[in-house]
């Protein structure tokens, strides 16, 4: 199993990763521990490993088959509303993952079982292949935790594996007799002939014999040829330039002529010395060629602009490289297509984009009326004139207009409604493959109805379809009055009540919205930072710190503060956005917490 399992350098001292190599895929076995409660900042440490382990499933879900288990510190069977539970649950249901229950595994002081905090997490995919998790009760365990056995179906062969690694060792090469003892080679063939007991009256017996001689030739030359050394292929130089092409062909050209004139070994040998000294030059050309390529990276880290999303997504790929890229398995309209279907399966999804949706649910007689509007709309766009009768609030799909725009209507409705105690009720209807949400708005859920209604008709038209189990209802606690009637329909199908949606990157929640917002840039902005560590943006042995802060102010600390211009936060929450600013800047320059605050901005 050794030439199976690799450890790898991913995570931090709380996640430890290994990767078992299988016949068809890789397993890779994620053990964690969750910090506790016991700590002031455990929310905090909590969500940076939780988001630690997300950008881990995102790098590895392609291509390898993932288990997580450990003590999470939470009962994820239960929700209980706090946000460490939280944080975990909404981890499991973005990565798709889920867990069996097996009782309670923590034993208090007082020798009770009193709960469940130790799990075994696996993708939603890899359901089927889970025999079993269950609780051992081992008697001699003299842990606080019982111990969980999950056993999995994962093929994997240990033979070939060996064979292909016994092969890759053996060296097959012609003996130097001139350079043997022969003696001692002598002496170990009449020592092994004097062994033998031949019995040449068989078939049988005058085969073995044979055999047995061999082997002791064999053994005979083994004992005093010399060890052949293993051939270690050199890695390829990383960088290639023309000096570094002209600098080869020099080395080439050096060790050619030392070797035609018998290899000297003479240090003061002009061959050497100019042997030497391509060598030295060869390298030279490389380590300046790896430098210049750091520096222009560092000029282009430090000059891009916040919107340059081309970068970004550079640096990202340098950690999950070519993990990202592999799709194993394509789902298109209840269909699924692996390996040489995948490319089938995008041309369906393409081509069925480019259609109009004939549903039971649309109004076939208005097709024709519609074909007729698009024409008529097209001719309307692309007319040179100006159109003053656009609404002016129309801004959301303006170009080159803040999408945050669109939000002040929301924003101004809340806030006049908050002022005359009304109650605010949002409806977020999500449109299929035309775009994010329609947001509505109104002070009752009667009219609200109405304008779902309306909207619902108008897509029908359109041949858009609007999908009810993703649009729903978010009351906004803007007056102590609440609506007891809540239930309102899309196409006949309730729509969901929630305590808080997204709306153009913000949260709008129920009772905060700010602290929403702040909690999901912070999220978001966690797992920007930790894709961005394989660039470099880490403390030691990473960027420098004028580049590493230039990178955290680029990528960093925009998805922090976005939408927080609308939402007015307090001082609570600002200060909760300096305290994490002021630990990632400490994390990558490398400083202490107590560090005075001037010197990270400066």
């Amino acid at each position: 199993m050794d030439s199976l399992i690799t450890t790898l350098d991913i995570g931090n001292e709380r996640i430890q990763c290994v990767e078992v190599r299988g016949d068809k895929k890789k397993l890779l076995l994620v053990s964690v521990y969750l910090p506790c409660r016991g700590s002031n900042n455990n929310i905090s440490e909590l969500q940076e490993c939780v988001d630690i382990l997300y950008e881990i499933v995102q790098s590895f879900s392609g291509t390898h088959c993932i288990l997580v288990g450990g003590d999470f510190n939470e009962n994820i069977f239960i929700k209980s509303g706090l946000t460490r539970n939280q944080y975990i649950l909404d981890f499991m249901e973005e990565c798709k993952f889920s867990a069996k229950e097996v009782g309670k595994t923590f034993i208090h002081s007082n020798g009770v079982d009193s709960t469940a905090i130790d799990h075994i997490l696996y993708p939603d995919l890899l359901q089927d292949d889970i025999l079993y998790v269950k609780k051992l009760d081992i008697i001699n365990n003299v842990s606080d935790h019982y111990p969980i056995k999950a056993e999995i179906n994962f093929e994997f062969s240990i033979g070939s594996n060996e064979l292909k690694s016994s092969k890759r060792g053996k060296i097959y090469c012609k003996v130097n007799w001139d350079k043997l003892d022969k003696d001692k080679y002598q002496e170990s063939i009449e020592k092994g002939i004097d062994a033998l007991k031949l019995d040449l009256n068989t078939t049988d017996g005058i085969s073995d014999a044979f055999s047995n001689i061999n082997n002791i030739i064999d053994s005979a030359t083994k004992s005093v040829a010399p060890a052949h050394k293993a051939f270690r292929k050199r890695p390829k130089l990383k960088v290639m330039n023309e000096n570094i092409d002209h600098a080869i062909k020099a080395k080439k050209q050096a060790h050619a002529l030392w070797k035609f004139q018998g290899r000297p070994a003479d240090p003061c040998n002009e061959l050497v010395i100019n042997k030497k000294q391509t060598t030295y030059e060869l390298r030279k050309q490389c380590r300046n060629e790896i430098a210049q390529r750091r520096i222009n990276d560092r000029e282009e880290i430090i000059q891009v602009r916040v919107m340059d999303k081309k970068l970004f997504h550079k640096l990202i790929s340098r950690q999950r490289g070519k993990l990202g890229k592999l799709i194993d398995e394509l789902h298109v309209n209840q269909s699924s297509y692996s390996e040489t279907n995948i490319l089938e399966g995008w041309r369906i999804h393409f081509s069925n984009l480019a259609k109009k949706s004939n549903t039971s649910k649309f109004d076939i007689q208005y097709l024709d009326t519609v074909d007729s509007e698009y024409e008529h709309i097209i001719k309307i766009c692309t007319d040179e004139r100006e159109h003053n009768q656009q609404n002016p609030l129309q801004r959301g799909f303006t170009e080159n207009s803040a999408p945050l725009i669109a939000t002040l209507m929301i924003d101004e409705f809340e806030r006049e409604n908050k002022d005359l105690k009304k109650t605010t009720i949002l409806g977020m209807l999500d449109a299929k493959s035309a775009f994010d949400v329609v947001p509505l708005v109104s002070d009752n859920p009667y009219n609200l109805q109405a304008m779902v209604n309306i909207a619902s008709d108008y897509s029908k038209r359109e041949g858009y379809h609007l999908q009810p189990t993703k649009s729903v209802i978010l009351p906004v606690k803007t007056s102590n009055r609440l609506f007891d009637d809540m239930d309102l329909d899309l196409n006949g199908e309730l729509m969901p009540v929630v305590d808080k949606t997204p709306h153009i990157g913000i949260q709008r929640a129920f009772k905060d919205s700010a602290s929403a917002t702040i909690e999901e840039n912070l999220k978001k902005a966690r797992r920007s930072l930790y894709s961005l560590m394989a660039s470099g943006l880490h403390g030691e042995n990473g960027l420098d710190p004028v580049t590493a802060i230039s990178l955290v102010k680029t990528y960093i600390i925009p998805v922090m503060l976005y939408g927080l211009e609308t939402l007015l936060p307090n001082g609570k929450n600002l200060d909760l956005i300096m305290e994490v600013i002021f630990r990632r800047n400490n994390n990558v320059v490398t400083s202490k917490v107590s560090s005075a605050l001037p010197p990270i901005f400066q």
